[in-house]
């Protein structure tokens, strides 16, 4: 992961989207920069929207959508989805019961075809939660899946498996988290919900290969996750913070991004840089962004 390179894009946040639409279509999409003459082939493109203080991403690759987490109910996710030409989400992960994660999954869930659910064995007393299981209950196509570590699914060159919830109970919800890794030929990221320091411990001594070149850092960039020890061991070149411009939260908090200054991290925030998205050849890493 060392001898990856980090290359940014500049481009609009329509025109990205325009091209990402013929990656449903196409094995491989080409994207040329218009300020030189660079053609860009890619296996995967990673749509990290920007939901306000809330969450929800997009794996594109050959024939294949995935939705990480869906934001709150009044949330853009599904005009974002429609805009970027998505018909049918092979996987969708609800990382964790909280509404700023899937607040607006029951209307992603009946308008569009899901064909697997994974969610964590969690459980919250909200409208937001029932909303959800109602709608998995009418949806009678969609495999449900309960989130286990060590699960493993792919899709031609795009390997995923989850590393988490490890424990079977946790006192806090965020926890419960679906911490999932991608690895996209030589190219890895990893997604890990609002996993907090507990989650981090486990999976620093659970063995399995943390590193990634792309973090989504996990609860919004809170203080409560991303130790030294666990952003080490992944090691990344690119860390996405998800969080709302002047949150109550005051996300990122300082201590995340002093954390990634000291390890050479780069950051990219939506509240900042709007929605960005992320790609791989399955080699190298490359990225735009909104704004």
């Amino acid at each position: 992961m060392l001898d990856k390179k980090l290359k940014n894009r500049i481009y609009t946040i329509a025109l990205i989207a325009l091209l990402c639409y013929t990656m449903v279509h196409t094995v491989y999409i080409y994207f040329t920069n218009p300020e030189s003459d660079t053609v860009y082939s890619d296996i995967v493109a990673i749509h990290y929207i920007d939901m306000g203080q809330a969450d929800a991403t997009l794996i594109q690759g050959e024939n294949f959508n995935m939705l990480i987490d869906a934001g709150e109910y009044k949330g853009n996710v599904i005009n974002y989805l429609n805009y970027v030409g998505v018909e049918t989400l092979d996987y969708v992960i609800a990382t964790h019961p909280h509404t700023d994660h899937i607040g607006n999954m029951s209307e992603v869930i009946k308008q569009f075809e899901v064909k697997n659910f994974i969610m964590p064995d969690a459980v919250h007393a909200t409208a937001s939660f029932e909303h959800m299981l109602k709608a998995l209950d009418n949806s009678k196509d969609t495999n449900v899946i309960q989130a286990e570590a060590g699960y493993k699914f792919e899709s031609g060159p795009l390997k995923f498996t989850l590393y988490g919830p490890i424990s079977q109970e946790y006192e806090n919800l965020n926890n419960y988290s679906v911490v999932v890794r991608l690895l996209a030929g030589n190219t890895s990221f990893l997604f890990a919900g609002d996993a907090e320091k507990e989650v981090e411990r486990e999976l620093l001594e659970s063995g399995y290969d943390l590193s990634a070149d792309v973090y989504k850092a996990s609860h919004h960039g809170s203080s409560t996750s991303s130790t030294p020890a666990f952003v080490e061991a992944i090691n990344p070149l690119l860390a996405i913070i998800s969080c709302g411009k002047d949150n109550s939260y005051g996300h990122p908090h300082k201590e995340t991004l002093e954390t990634f200054e000291n390890y050479g991290v780069k950051v990219l925030r939506t509240d900042k840089n709007g929605t960005i998205i992320v790609y791989s050849d399955g080699e190298e890493i490359s990225y735009g962004t909104e704004r």
